[in-house]
């Protein structure tokens, strides 16, 4: 045996209902908390995480929905330590259904729609600066986009799908390159795509859109694969939210069901529900808690801001254990206090996976009693960097 593999956790997520409350679901406690209103109310809002803090970017304010009420270019910035909000330098350009990414300590704001009824798509690209609080324009798309899919890979921008200037899904992407100042186009999806939401898990990227198609893309040959469709159409625009290794679709017009897709096996599953319905919201991910924000319910655009953070209950498994020690090709040691069974499940994978057959990816509880240089719970190798590995076995009474 001389590599391996370590990888994401199992889990299944729980059902909750109500604000500040606590509901147990299978080994995971889930709960839901209230926190300080976002100071004005916004649904399509361009929000992401930088630093541990959360920023609201522009949006609509009231009206039905994000189309066809008013539009901002508010920055908010939520602490989610201190549980307050403070005001920030406005966006120069003001505009709904933008999307938002971090690249080199600045944020990029991209795209979007202006009008009374979103009738003006935009193809701006505004750069904010969180240390001296300024902004500055950036190089434009090279189409006009609202609601486009956004990410970083690989130290370039990634622009997918989003509405046209005639409102209809497109299925065009396009990469910036910042130390050339650069857009290029990339394959297109195979699917148009008005809304795609779009996460990184397990070195790859997904994309999924409100009529559940789902989305792999492969940034080393630029291509796509299709996985399993979500067990009903989302509905309206909604985050898209990983977290221990599972992907969760947070906003849904239609219900407040919150599913849950499983990279490692291709299945979805009911997760949990919000404690409302809500969709035009944002959702990202601080210090293991999820912050879902804003959106609209189809009567009020909202200022309603909740965590949702969970607990694992499961007890430790009884009887024969071992510590599982994994070497990195680097000399890096990853340890793991697991029961016989779990190494023995890891050890049947690899084997398998030595003989070219498997996944590639393999899921290990770190439950609550692990050493290592972990962030967080969850950690992803690649096969090829596995050195070796052994196990040293115990007994407990």
């Amino acid at each position: 045996m001389n590599k391996k593999l370590i990888v994401s956790m199992l889990i299944t997520l729980l059902f909750v209902t109500l604000l500040s409350s606590t509901h147990t679901f299978a080994s995971y406690e889930v709960e839901w908390t209230k926190k300080s209103d976002l100071p004005q109310a916004r649904a399509g809002s361009a929000i992401v995480e930088y630093k541990n803090n959360i920023y609201v970017f522009g949006g609509t304010s009231d009206g039905l929905g994000a189309a066809p009420g008013n539009k901002t270019n508010t920055t908010f910035v939520y602490d989610p330590i201190h549980d307050t909000w403070s005001e920030k330098s406005s966006m120069p350009t003001i505009r709904s259904a933008a999307s938002a990414t971090v690249l080199n300590n600045k944020i990029y704001v991209i795209g979007g729609y202006q009008g009374p009824n979103a009738n003006k798509k935009l193809n701006t690209v505004e750069i904010y600066d969180p240390l001296t609080d300024t902004w500055i324009s950036g190089k434009p798309l090279p189409v006009e986009r609202s609601w486009p899919g956004v990410t970083v890979i690989e130290g370039k921008i990634y622009i997918f799908g989003g509405g046209t200037p005639s409102d209809l899904p497109s299925n065009t992407v396009y990469s910036y390159d910042p130390l050339n100042d650069e857009w290029s186009t990339m394959s297109p999806l195979p699917i148009n795509m008005y809304n795609a939401s779009v996460i990184k898990a397990n070195d790859r990227v997904y994309l999924m859109d409100n009529t559940g198609y789902l989305l792999e893309y492969n940034q080393e040959i630029d291509s796509y694969s299709q996985k399993a469709k979500a067990p009903e159409k989302i509905g309206g625009s909604f985050s898209f939210i990983e977290y221990k290794g599972k992907l969760l679709t947070l906003g849904n017009q239609n219900n407040t069901i919150v599913y849950s897709y499983d990279p490692n096996s291709d299945n979805w599953d009911k997760a949990f529900d919000l404690s409302f319905l809500r969709y035009q919201n944002g959702a990202v991910t601080v210090n293991g808690n999820i912050y879902v924000i804003g959106g609209w319910n189809k009567v009020n655009i909202l200022n309603t801001v909740e965590m949702l953070s969970f607990k694992d209950t499961q007890p430790e498994p009884p009887g024969n254990r071992a510590i599982l020690t994994i070497i990195m090709t680097t000399g890096l040691e990853k340890e793991f206090d697991l029961s016989m069974e779990e190494v023995n499940a890891f050890i049947d994978w690899y084997d398998v996976k030595e003989n070219g057959v498997g996944p590639a990816r393999y899921g290990i509880d770190k439950h609550n009693n692990n050493k290592g240089p972990f962030s967080k719970r969850v950690d992803y190798v690649i096969f090829k960097n596995i050195l070796s590995f052994e196990v040293n076995e115990y007994t407990t009474e």
